[in-house]
């Protein structure tokens, strides 16, 4: 049976339930004037999460369950009022939200997620990881319009932004070197066909645009060091290039985080016939995907580690290693495929449910957000590894748990009231 408040009728409530990523009441209507409108109860504490809230969300709010907010209306972005019904919450569901939303060594959802069955769990983290592949995609459509908006560019542009993850600073320096070069542009001017010196022009190319053949950073340059400076002498004379000063790399004495053996390998992976855009699109498997970084640097980098400095020779040739391929795959290519099978065959969901398949066949990272559940929940490849970090960001540290699927299951425990 209806009530009337303030010009808003709610027709029926019920049992808390989750729905549509918000606590929600089931069945709940309310009238204004002559039109019914049906949607979510939303929990917050304040104004502020209110303001918080997308257009999407404010859209659908029904019943806004609080005690602090201080006026009686809330405006829609269609225009029009809503009245705030103002229900009291119950002291069952006041302590849920606290537990929930409490830090440090009393955090509930590590114990609630291995608490739960296996496919009530699998289902969270699906959903999970496919909001972060959705995120990862409006990225990569930020650096599509940043590099003028052609694939070839935007392919290009984003492995530099992935390649160089664990130092802030190169990554940024990074991106500085493909917009130098064009991303794609002179790249693709500079490849023949000839493997081998089509790497090494390559190379010349990044090193130089990177301040890498400078005078200041070879200390002792050798007869290939000559070589790479008179190919980029022609490239930045012809191409007008002014190149990044080599004092802002962070430069470390580890072989695995040499900026210049790096600019080496994404050389190697750049130096095609065939564009990397149009290669990642022949790929289906992730077999095939990990062939995209399976070739190794020019021959002076199996036994060097920066210009001019020799080590070891290294059976591998200082190719990409398995660990930063992956790094690539889950932050760049897999992302990409999703996005493109969504946006090319946006009925055929089987296409993109392939992608997320192909993350559980990827080792899990190891970082201080997994840690956090690998004692409570295996965290076995990069399928779990990726639901938990997109829990972590945008969910767990923007404090948003009622909108959080773990917490809205916490929250939507069957109450006498809501």
């Amino acid at each position: 049976m209806g009530s009337d408040l303030g010009g808003v009728t709610l027709l029926r409530r019920g049992d808390a339930v989750p729905s549509h990523g918000l606590v929600s009441v089931r069945g709940a209507e309310i009238t204004i004037g002559l039109r019914t409108l049906r949607g979510s109860v939303l929990i917050v504490d304040d104004d502020n999460q209110w303001m918080t809230l997308g257009v999407a969300d404010r859209e659908s709010v029904i019943l806004i369950v609080a005690d602090k907010l201080h006026a009686s209306k809330r405006s829609l972005p269609s225009g029009g009022e809503v009245d705030c019904i103002r229900l009291p919450l119950t002291q069952e569901l006041e302590r849920r939200y606290r537990d929930l939303t409490v830090s440090g060594s009393d955090y509930l959802c590590p114990d609630m997620l291995g608490a739960m069955e296996p496919t009530s769990l699998a289902s969270i983290k699906t959903r999970l990881l496919i909001e972060r592949l959705s995120d990862k995609c409006a990225h990569l459509n930020h650096i599509r319009r940043l590099s003028g908006g052609g694939d070839c560019d935007m392919a290009v542009a984003a492995l530099f932004d992935t390649i160089m993850i664990s130092n802030a600073e190169n990554r940024r320096l990074f991106g500085e070197l493909s917009t130098i070069i064009g991303h794609n542009r002179i790249v693709s001017s500079l490849v023949s066909g000839d493997k081998e010196a089509d790497k090494v022009a390559v190379e010349a190319l990044l090193l130089g645009a990177a301040g890498f053949l400078s005078e200041a950073s070879v200390h002792q340059a050798d007869d290939y060091v000559y070589r790479l400076r008179a190919i980029f002498e022609r490239l930045r004379k012809g191409y007008r290039l002014t190149p990044i000063s080599y004092e802002r790399w962070r430069r470390a004495s580890y072989r695995d985080t040499s900026p210049a053996l790096m600019i080496a390998q994404t050389a190697a992976i750049l130096a095609d016939i065939k564009p990397l855009y149009f290669r990642i699109c022949e790929c289906d498997t992730l077999e095939s995907l990990r062939k995209l970084f399976d070739e190794s640097p020019s021959e002076y980098w199996r036994n060097h580690y920066a210009l001019g400095k020799q080590c070891e020779e290294v059976s591998t040739g200082h190719r990409i290693t398995k660990d930063k391929s992956d790094r690539l795959l889950i932050n760049f290519i897999l992302p990409f495929m999703f996005d493109r099978m969504k946006n090319d065959c946006p009925e055929d969901e089987d296409k993109a449910s392939t992608v997320v398949e192909m993350f559980d066949q990827i080792d899990g990272e190891r970082n201080s957000i997994t840690g956090k559940y690998d004692t409570r929940i295996e965290v076995n490849s990069a399928f779990d590894s990726q639901a938990l970090i997109q829990l972590d960001k945008r969910y767990c540290r923007e404090r948003r748990c009622w909108q959080c699927p773990v917490g809205i299951r916490y929250l939507a425990r069957r109450q006498n009231t809501v």
